[in-house]
Order: structure tokens, then C-alpha cells, then sequence
């Protein structure tokens, strides 16, 4: 190993054996770098005059923002270093600095699988390193995460999109993907949400037998006629689709609510999937007066053919 100074039109940016970090806080080394200099030196693979790195990507990327044109770095020749050791050198700089983020882990999985390291190893030996949580078929899902576009690795990284969101695009054929990826970036779901509009788009898709782009096409013309936010009217879209016998119950039951007319002060509600034939009545009252006009005023409701009804909100009321 010697140490010198390499131009960095020499660096094979788009060759990452070794490197895998990934995410945002570049600005910070940036201005760190522009202020005191760069203090440790990144390491490089010497391959033939270019330059593969070995360890330090974000500061060479931090020097290339700031205009420099060489770069003072540890060279390592071919024969001074095996790639597995060149890739330990970077993972445990990183890890004993912080933890990896999800996009971050499922790439140095690829590298430890591109290595030579046997599935079984990777999984006892690395997933807990890695921050990747053990699930049946981890192993594969994680790899095929790795192979997604650098963009949406990005949003792993930063956390925009959750990991089974991304094991779940992985899944998709590449239109598809791109797709589910558009529809993402517009609803903007929270995590929570994410999972389940996973879940529903996969559900739905496999029984109705139609292809993800169609599916989505159709959720969106119908949350764009919907007031409020485009995700949480998609969202809702895709639920009344996926369950639309609890979806006519649910509308059954507030054009029920509807009909009552309940007075100021009371709600009406049961339970969210009409499991239990029980319904809970709530009111305010300020006194005792309030209190006893409330209950005359329940007692009321109770002989209305629309409150009996709440109970199964599917039924039609008798006619008079």
C-alpha cells in the first residue's frame, strides 16, 4: 500500500464491489471537508490505472462536489489486498460509526453473495450487521431489492419508501414496477399505509386477474374525483375494492346515521369490521338536565327502525 495523489477523472465511480453507503448528510461532510480539509484518506483498488474505491465514496464525492481535481488516497495494488478484505475494510469502518440504512444493507448483501459467501452464511453470519430482520425467503427478497434503480434506492435510503415496500417492487416486472413507483411518489403514504397499499395492489391484482399499471390507473381516476388528499382517498379506494361487501355495510351504516339525524352531541359508532352486533352511543351533557334529556332523547332513537337497523346495516327497514 503508498499513499498518493490520483486524479479523480481516474475514480470508477459507477463500480461499487466494495462501496454500498447510500442516503442523505452529504452536505455536512461537504462543508466539513471545504472548512478543515480531508483529514483520513479514502483507500482505492488500483486495476489497471483506474481506481476502484475501496473505502471513503462519500468523501470522494464530497471533494468532486467541491471542485478538486486529485485526491491524497491509501493505494492498494491487486496483489496487496483480496476483495473480500477490501470490501471488511469498508463494511466495519462503517458499522463502527453507525448503522446501516435498509438500502445500504441489501447492497452489501449482493457484494457478500458476489463475493462467493454461501446464503447460509449471510443469514447467520451478517443479517444482524446488516440491520436487515429475518424473514422466511429474506435471503432472496433482500438480494432483489439490491437490483432495484438507484433512484428508489435512494428513497430507501432516506427513508421515503419502507423496506417491504421495496422487497414488494422487486417483485414487479420492470413497467410495472416504474408503475407502482409513480403511484408511490404521488400518494405520499406513511409507512403504516405503505404496507397496506402493498398488500391491497398485490391482493386485488392476483384476483381480478389485472395487471398492476391497469389497476392503478383505475384507483386514481377514481381518488382524483374525491375531495381530500390523493393518498388517503386512493387508499380508501383500494379497500372498498379489495373488501366491497364491508364497504357497502360502512355505506349502508352512515346513510342509516344519515337518516336519524342525531341530535347535537351524540355519535354513533361500532365496531370497524361489524364483528360484534353491538353499537356504542356517545354524549355530552354539561348537568344533570343535559344528562336525563339525553336519555329521554336515546330512549327515542331506540324505537327508530334506522337505529335497529344500525345493527345490520345491510338490511332494508319494514315498510309501514
Amino acid at each position: 500500500m503508498k499513499r498518493a495523489a490520483v486524479p479523480l477523472s481516474r475514480v470508477a465511480w459507477r463500480n461499487r464491489r466494495f462501496s454500498f453507503s447510500r442516503g442523505g448528510g452529504l452536505e455536512e461532510l461537504t462543508a466539513s471537508i471545504e472548512k478543515v480539509g480531508l483529514l483520513d484518506p479514502p483507500e482505492l483498488l488500483n486495476k489497471g490505472g483506474r481506481y476502484i474505491v475501496i473505502r471513503g465514496a462519500r468523501r470522494l464525492q464530497a471533494l468532486r462536489r467541491l471542485g478538486r481535481k486529485h485526491v491524497e488516497a491509501q493505494i492498494f495494488g491487486e496483489d496487496e489486498i483480496s476483495p473480500f478484505q477490501a470490501w471488511s475494510r469498508n463494511f466495519h469502518e462503517n458499522r463502527a460509526f453507525r448503522n446501516l440504512n435498509p438500502a445500504e444493507g441489501c447492497t452489501a448483501l449482493r457484494q457478500l453473495a458476489d463475493l462467493g459467501l454461501s446464503p447460509q452464511k449471510i443469514v447467520s453470519g451478517y443479517f444482524p450487521l446488516l440491520g436487515l430482520p429475518r424473514r422466511e425467503g429474506g435471503f432472496e427478497a433482500y438480494l432483489s431489492v439490491a437490483h432495484l434503480p438507484d433512484t428508489m434506492l435512494d428513497l430507501l435510503a432516506d427513508g421515503a419508501i419502507t423496506l417491504g415496500t421495496a422487497v414488494y417492487l422487486a417483485t414487479l416486472g420492470e413497467s410495472e414496477r416504474r408503475s407502482a413507483f409513480r403511484f408511490l411518489k404521488k400518494a405520499s403514504l406513511s409507512v403504516g399505509r405503505q404496507r397496506e397499499w402493498a398488500r391491497l395492489v398485490a391482493d386485488i391484482s392476483v384476483r381480478d386477474e389485472t395487471s398492476v399499471p391497469a389497476l392503478l390507473a383505475s384507483v386514481s381516476r377514481a381518488a382524483r374525483r374525491r375531495h381530500g388528499q390523493f393518498g388517503a382517498s386512493a387508499l380508501q379506494v383500494l379497500r372498498e375494492r379489495r373488501f366491497p361487501s364491508l364497504a357497502a355495510r360502512r355505506r349502508a351504516f352512515q346513510r342509516l346515521l344519515r337518516r336519524l339525524r342525531l341530535p347535537p352531541g351524540f355519535q354513533v359508532t361500532t365496531h370497524p369490521f361489524f364483528e360484534k352486533g353491538e353499537l356504542h352511543v356517545r354524549f355530552s351533557a354539561s348537568g344533570e338536565k343535559e344528562y336525563g334529556e339525553a336519555l329521554v332523547r336515546l330512549e327515542r332513537l331506540g324505537r327508530e327502525d334506522s337505529f335497529q337497523l344500525l345493527m345490520e346495516p345491510g338490511k332494508r327497514p319494514p315498510r309501514k
